[in-house]
Parts: structure tokens; sequence; C-alpha cells
């Protein structure tokens, strides 16, 4: 745990963060600036190709997704940026949440053009086979796929498990055994129904999730508007200048509020990282664009909403209640924030952060399962089912502190072989954008599946 903390610390503290800062302006440039196709993404996200290859709906696929990147790090992970880069950190945040959403289309438009229809007639895709079909190297392939299945067990199940087990039995004293039974059960009556009994649960909870947190948060900012202003002037200069906003000093405070804001907007967004993709694979969609630009709304949904409406929120409560940012991590900053809203705080940061860690397990699960089937076939799921729902159950009743060090060392190895391929395709993402849509071909029907003889899910 102590060497790879250390190859942590110096890969995620530069390395990293350079590379998706020059993919996204990469992709930024080469898709001609995506992001202004936001309100057609938007608009078809509420659309349903029918007559087109795939299982789900473009919006279901798109909660799907989103279930797989909403966390308690859109909570957490912005108090931590907060409290160590200042309230700069939210326009970082923001900043890369814009430009991620290029690098978000480009790698659905990849993983929709080389997915596969298996024998058993399910609809799959994702990094591993654009590795595989699109460059050639399977090896890639296979450390994608394995990465992938370490983290959603590290991520996505342990971790969010263990948050919302902790959260119930500190604020309703629920003993931690009792949350790992019930909230396993809970769980296994949705997964076990496959994409379609998982896409219809998410369909219905991420909406509902995001709507009450967004409308939490709005309310909490209208109660305190006396301070909107003054909060967002703290923002803006925060973002530029030397001066933190607890009082004091942090020497570099501009470079830290852009180091910090901007890699919570990446890793908020998760762009890049290749795991949304699998899910939106599941979509019925004409042609490979259409589910790209519904895929890129969902950075605007987690960064640019989410996050940014939790930044503000924590900004105004320091503000008001002169708390001094130095004094707390991030979880205690975010603690004492919103707790000291009277009323609607404490309420807001509780279903806030159960209801995304929840949401973060039916994603993860997902791309696990399709990681694993990607190995070793479909006759793998069962084990991998098994062993899940005693992950969930581990996560409440357990420890794991050191699951954070594995979860960053091993999503090194999905990030890597995900940008490699997309910028040795990004002609081919420059071509299929061109194709259509800058020539308003988007209802053009496309055949993009590889065909059946090279599917390897045995």
């Amino acid at each position: 745990m102590e060497i790879l903390s250390e190859l942590n610390y110096h890969i995620w503290g530069v390395i990293l963060l350079l590379i998706l800062s020059i993919t996204h302006i990469f992709f930024t440039i080469r898709t001609k600036a995506i992001q202004r196709y936001f309100l057609k993404g938007f608009c078809l996200s509420f659309k349903r190709d029918k007559s087109s290859f795939g299982v789900v709906s473009h919006f279901s696929a798109l909660t799907l997704s989103l279930s797989a990147t909403v966390s308690t790090g859109n909570i957490i992970g912005m108090a931590t940026a907060i409290a160590i880069g200042g309230a700069g950190a939210v326009f970082w945040c923001w900043v890369a949440g814009m430009i991620s959403m290029a690098t978000k289309y480009s790698e659905t438009l990849l993983c929709l053009k080389y997915r596969v229809k298996t024998k058993y007639g399910d609809v799959v895709g994702g990094p591993m086979y654009v590795l595989e079909y699109g460059i050639g190297q399977k090896w890639l392939a296979v450390v994608f796929s394995i990465a992938t299945i370490v983290v959603s067990f590290s991520m996505g199940n342990m971790t969010q498990s263990n948050t919302i087990s902790f959260l119930l039995e500190n604020n309703f004293h629920i003993s931690p055994h009792i949350t790992a039974i019930v909230f396993t059960l809970l769980t296994a009556s949705c997964l076990l129904g496959g994409i379609k009994s998982i896409s219809s649960f998410c369909k219905k909870f991420v909406p509902f999730m995001l709507f009450f947190y967004i409308i939490f948060c709005i309310i909490i900012i209208c109660i305190n508007y006396h301070y909107i202003l003054p909060a967002l002037k703290i923002i803006l200069t925060q973002a530029f200048s030397t001066r933190a906003i607890g009082g004091g000093f942090f020497g570099t405070g501009a470079v830290l509020a852009i180091r910090y804001g901007f890699s919570r907007g990446l890793f908020c967004s998760e762009s890049g990282f290749g795991n949304t993709p699998i899910a939106s694979c599941t979509a019925q969609t004409k042609n490979p664009v259409r589910q790209a630009l519904v895929s890129m709304t969902a950075v605007f949904w987690d960064t640019l909403v989410v996050s940014t409406l939790t930044g503000i929120v924590l900004v105004l409560s320091i503000f008001k209640n002169a708390i001094v940012i130095e004094d707390f991590s991030g979880s205690t900053l975010a603690l004492n924030a919103f707790n000291a809203i009277e009323g609607i705080g404490p309420v807001t940061l509780l279903f806030g952060l159960i209801t995304f860690a929840w949401a973060n397990i039916f994603g993860w699960y997902y791309c696990g399962e399709k990681a694993i089937t990607y190995l070793a076939g479909k006759k793998s799921i069962l084990p991998f089912q098994i062993f899940w729902f005693i992950g969930l159950m581990i996560g409440c009743v357990a420890t794991l502190d050191f699951l954070q060090t594995i979860t960053d060392f091993f999503l090194i190895f999905m990030i890597l072989p995900n940008i490699v391929s997309l910028f040795l395709l990004h002609n081919i993402i420059r071509e299929e954008t061109e194709n259509y849509l800058f020539e308003n071909r988007l209802d053009t029907v496309s055949s993009n599946f590889i065909p059946k003889t090279k599917n390897p899910s045995k």
C-alpha cells in the first residue's frame, strides 16, 4: 500500500492531470467544439430509435451512465477541492467539466461504432472492443477489462456500501450488520433482472435523485440569497487570486485552486476513464453520433450542475458562517458547511450521499459485469454476481481505508489504454462527426456492429 500510495501521488498529482487536460483540449478542437451541440444532445435523450440495434432507449442509457459517474465524490470531493484550493476551485471545476464533454463524446462514439451483438442477442461494447477491433491490441483490451473489474469492486462496490452503512449508523443508529443484509437483498432484487431491470431502475431512480438534490441546493441558495453575489464574487476572485476564502493565504492559492478544482472536474466527469461508454452501448441508436451526443450531456448534469451547485452551497455556507476552511478535511468541511444551514442543510447532505452512493453501485456493477464477460464469456456472470454481493456485505461492516489507494492505481490502467485508442482513432471520430452531424444526417441509419464471427463472448 505504501508503494502504491507513492506511485499514485506522483502519477495522479501531475502526469494524469496533464494527460487528461491535453486529451480534453485536443478533442474539443478536433470535434470543432462539440460542446455547442449540447442542446441537440439534450433533445435526443428524450427520443427513442425503436427500429435500431440496441436494448434500451437513449434516456435509459444516459441514466445508467450517470449512475456510474454521480457519486459521493460530487459532494466530498468538491469540499476537499475547496478546503485545499479555496473557493476558486469551484470555477476551475466548471472549466474542466466544459472541456471534458468533448472526450466523453469521442469515447462514446468509438465504443458505439465497435460494439458487437453476441450470439445470445446481447448488445455489448466498451473500450475493450475498441482496443481489440479498432487498433488491434487485444492485450490492452485485457488490461483495461481487468482494471475495470478491480475498480468496480473497490470504488463502485465496497467503498459505496461502506459509505451508506456509515451514514445510516451515525445518523439513524442502524447496525452495519442489519444494513449489510437488507441493503444487499434490496440491491440484488434490482441487479439480478439483467440490463432491462437495471436500466428500468436507473431510469426512475437517477432522475428522482438528481431532481431532489438539485432542488434542495437551489432552496438553500434562495434562502441565503443575501450571500449569493458575495459568494460568486469570492469564487471568481479566488480563481485567480492568492487569497483564500478563510482569510489566510495558501502562498500559491491560484495554482492550488486550478490544480484541485480542475482535477475535481476531471474526476467528476470521468471523461477518458472508459467506464460510462460501456453503459451507453446498450442504447438503441440509428448511428454512433446520436448516442454520443446524448452521453455528452451526462457531464453537464454530473459536473456542471451537481458539482457546481454543491460548490456554491459550500462556499455560501462558509462565507455566511465564517467557517475557516484550513481547519477541516473535505468530509468535515462538507459536514460543517451543510449542518450550518438550518433545517434543509443536513437533510440535503444525507440525501445526496446515500442516494449518490447507491446509484453508483448499479452503474459500476454493469461496467464490471461487461468487463468480465469480455474476458471469460457469459458463464462468468453468476460467479461475478456472487462475489459482488459478498463485496457489498463486506463493505458495510469492514474498515476499508486501503480501497482508495487500490482504486487510484487501477484507474490508471483504465485511463491510459482508453486514451491511446482515442488518439489513434481520432480521424474516425472526426469522420463520423462530419458524416452524421455536420452534414445534417443524424437520422441516417448506420449498421455499426462488428460481425458476429468476431464476437469474443463465448
